[in-house]
């Protein structure tokens, strides 16, 4: 958004990360009918066919659009020429999924795990499996907004971290569930959002995995949008084609910008991690 990138620039700011992990890619149960089990035998398959794979993301610019592709080259695919990948609200994913619009996905829960409930689909990779440590959900706000709001600013940031701690809990996680379930923003049924936040995790192979850093919302210093976690994401852009190699010095003065130019100071002590929810 700094850089303008199919999008008017504009000066945000991302002072705080959410969660690290928390995506997967999930593939037809037609393509697990045809003998697919692993990028390498999804190769195999695509040679026989006569028509283009569809896979979705939720952005071009997005950790999904790298994992997916990162994913399909560790098969011997090559993602601009042996597949179409589309992008998709992450809602839409299971329909066209199930409609056969799509050959598979990556998006975050619980819309693998919808369409492995609902037996259309299987969960070939976890973000987790891809890109440890990757960071997923930010913060992200106006340079402005902060610059003019720098208490409120900071003091949200104290909440999401005290927020991120109690979801961190193993023993927080039902309740989690529990309130994204009453929260009307899932058609998913608790069960379902159990599945990653909770475990174990149904791939839709007759296997189950743990899902103890599927998600990752306070561990590993996981809210701390640091510079290591900005190289990563630059170096996505790059290899991807999302950027030129020309354009790496602009790119990381704006991710510097983005990540370090709030005059928010970062919440350094470590949040308490409450055993029951707060009102």
């Amino acid at each position: 958004m700094r850089m303008g990138l199919s999008t008017p620039p504009c000066r945000v700011v991302a002072p705080f990360v959410f969660n690290l992990h928390g995506n997967a890619i999930t593939l037809s149960r037609d393509l697990w009918n045809r003998g697919v089990r692993d990028a390498a035998s999804l190769k195999k398959l695509i040679r026989s066919m006569s028509r283009l794979l569809t896979f979705g993301v939720v952005s071009r610019y997005s950790s999904h659009y790298f994992l997916l592709r990162k994913w399909l080259t560790s098969g011997g695919i090559d993602p601009n020429k042996d597949v179409r990948i589309v992008v998709l609200p992450p809602t839409q994913m299971s329909g066209n999924l199930s409609a056969g619009l799509i050959d598979g996905c990556c998006v975050g829960e619980p819309w693998n795990s919808e369409a492995v409930a609902r037996g259309i689909g299987w969960i070939a990779a976890t973000s987790e499996q891809l890109a440890p440590g990757h960071a997923e959900k930010v913060l992200l706000t106006t340079e402005a907004f902060i610059e003019r709001h720098p208490d409120e600013s900071a003091a949200i940031i104290v909440a999401l971290k005290d927020a991120c701690a109690f979801c961190e809990e193993k023993g927080n996680r039902p309740e989690v569930a529990r309130i994204l379930a009453a929260s009307g923003y899932f058609s998913s049924c608790e069960e379902i959002l159990r599945r990653s936040l909770v475990g174990p995790l149904d791939l839709g192979t007759g296997q189950s995995m743990d899902v103890s850093s599927f998600h990752v919302f306070h561990r590993r210093d996981a809210n701390a949008p640091t510079s290591e976690r900005g190289r990563w994401l630059l170096d996505e852009f790059i290899a991807n084609g999302l950027l030129l190699p020309a354009q790496r010095a602009a790119a990381t003065e704006a991710l510097h910008q983005c990540w370090t130019s709030s005059a928010i100071p970062f919440p350094q002590a470590p949040a308490a991690a409450p055993s029951k929810r707060k009102t």
